[in-house]
């Protein structure tokens, strides 16, 4: 994929992710520093801590598969990208400040069609969470790509 493909392709994928309305209480920002790599930002929101006054692990969780689902879709223009198994390893709570994932692909397997990722959380530049995760390429259509940005 050349870059204005790249550019034309994460613009449609930053749209979709950006708008979709479950969205809307995280405010996520999302950005692809480059093929295979997606970072999505998030301020603390203390509406997503449970009862022992920290974040909930499954905010964690999810900035994690958001940012390594999409850092696979960078490689992938014709098709879904789902996530098929991710495992996480929480190192530290979170209380406060901002936080940033970043998904990387580490390897593309075409005879399986599935996609190696590795995600690291950090909170105000220290690192929080870790993952491992396969990303499935499924034959299905988009439902909310925008063609056009």
């Amino acid at each position: 994929m050349n870059m204005e493909t790249f550019n034309t392709h994460t613009a449609r994928l930053k749209k979709m992710y950006e708008s979709n309305d479950f969205n809307q209480s995280l405010a996520p920002v999302m950005d692809f520093p480059e093929p295979g790599l997606c970072e999505v930002s998030a301020g603390v929101n203390p509406v997503f801590f449970h009862g022992g006054g920290i974040m909930h692990g499954s905010i964690i969780f999810r900035l994690l598969d958001d940012a390594c689902t999409f850092a696979a879709w960078t490689y992938v223009p014709d098709k879904m990208c789902v996530t098929k198994s991710l495992h996480i390893h929480f190192q530290k709570p979170v209380f406060r400040g901002h936080l940033r994932a970043q998904g990387r692909v580490k390897e593309v397997s075409s005879s399986a069609n599935e996609i190696y990722t590795e995600g690291l959380l950090l909170n105000e530049g220290i690192e929080v969470a870790r993952c491992t995760a396969i990303i499935a390429r499924i034959s299905a259509q988009f439902r909310q790509m925008p063609e056009k940005v």
